[in-house]
């Protein structure tokens, strides 16, 4: 029975009555997990290749959707694991190497106003001040350095809380979404009221711009290991390899990102009263390292998804308005689907299916990769069917 028929009988639309009464219910209980939600979507894209190949060796897709998703739980979680030694490790050498000098210097509150000291001196030899004025700034400076550091650390323990449990929420949605997806994806097309070529279209740019904003985030996250390398490099930061790449891999937490690296940096630069290194590093890791990721991101993104990148831009501007970090993608999708069914409206208007309107004008020739048979005609053919 096909959607035509249906259309036309009363439960169907007794049917669409009731699910459109039932829908603000149902999404009151899914918005706290929205967040998680789309994150398993994503996580979901990027390791179906590693499903299929499991599958063929297991033979069940149950067996095979959790592998999948505990191998990405368990790299995910080395990952962190190993940052956090690593960090630990370094903030305990900084810890006994200012330990040891200030017990050289008489203690620490002698060592630290010994270090106030010098850098008012060296102030106030450069500017003509007035040594007390600048003590009396310097004494205010530091509480309120103290209180937006403090400010810093709450929100970035809070972010990093928020992320650990939407992460949890996301592996348990990513082994169903493995385990089922295939057949909810073939349901879907079943059910639309639209050629499946035009589905698969649809669905496919989804999953493009799904892995647009993948290689997006990777291309940042290397972008940014480059250039703080180059910061810390040049300000002298002991072992600057390492902290660029933990810089690089901290790039992708959502609102804190590589600023949980080059910020102690910079505070360690200021504790050794080395001024001018310290405000130059910051620069550079505000402006040009900071930058990196509103330019990089929507080139990238952009190529894929055949869109602007200064659409993309404010795109990503947009989402992050409205849903928060997670937003940084939700509005580069929302953007290209949108296009997608404007494009998929054209050509129905038109009556010739599987030609837009600008294609046929000339205007969109090689803005398209054209669909491969498997995506655009047999689809659900090709994947799992989701049964044991």
């Amino acid at each position: 029975m096909n959607f035509a028929s249906v259309r036309r009988s009363p439960a169907f639309y007794f049917l669409v009555a009731l699910l459109i009464l039932w829908t603000p219910l149902v999404w009151s209980v899914a918005e706290p997990f929205l967040t998680s939600l789309l994150l398993a979507l994503v996580l979901s894209v990027v390791i179906y290749p590693l499903y299929q190949w499991l599958l063929k060796g297991v033979k069940r897709p149950g067996v095979a959707s959790a592998f999948a998703t505990l191998l990405s739980l368990v790299a995910v979680a080395g990952l962190a694991t190993v940052m956090g030694l690593v960090l630990s490790e370094q903030v305990a050498e900084g810890y006994r190497y200012l330990d040891a000098k200030s017990a050289h210097e008489g203690g620490w509150s002698v060592f630290a106003t010994r270090i106030m000291d010098r850098s008012v001196e060296f102030i106030a030899a450069r500017t003509n001040s007035d040594e007390a004025a600048l003590r009396q700034q310097a004494n205010e400076g530091i509480r309120q350095a103290a209180a937006v550091f403090l400010g810093f650390l709450r929100n970035m323990v809070t972010a990093l809380t928020s992320g650990l449990v939407n992460f949890l929420f996301a592996s348990v949605f990513v082994y169903f979404f493995l385990r089922h997806g295939p057949r909810w994806v073939e349901k879907i097309v079943g059910v639309l009221p639209l050629e499946p070529e035009a589905t698969w279209r649809l669905l496919n740019t989804l999953k493009d711009s799904v892995i647009a904003n993948v290689n997006g985030v990777l291309a940042v996250a290397i972008s940014q290991a480059i250039l703080l390398f180059a910061g810390f490099y040049f300000a002298g930061i002991g072992g600057a390899v390492l902290w660029s790449l933990m810089g690089g891999i901290a790039s992708v937490i959502p609102i804190v990102g590589g600023t949980i690296v080059w910020v102690p940096c910079v505070i360690w630069l200021l504790v050794q009263a080395e001024w001018l290194k310290a405000i130059l590093l910051a620069a550079w890791c505000a402006i040009v390292v900071g930058s990196s990721d509103n330019v990089l991101r929507p080139l990238v993104v952009g190529g894929r998804v055949q869109q602007h990148p200064v659409l993309i831009g404010l795109a990503m501007m947009g989402g992050a308005q409205a849903f928060g970090a997670a937003g940084v993608m939700i509005g580069p999708v929302a953007l290209s689907f949108f296009h997608a069914v404007i494009r998929e409206l054209a050509v129905v208007s038109d009556g010739n299916h599987g030609v837009s309107l600008a294609e046929r004008s000339g205007l969109g020739e090689g803005e398209r990769e054209p669909l491969s048979e498997t995506d655009a005609a047999s689809g659900p053919e090709s994947a799992p069917s989701g049964g044991e």
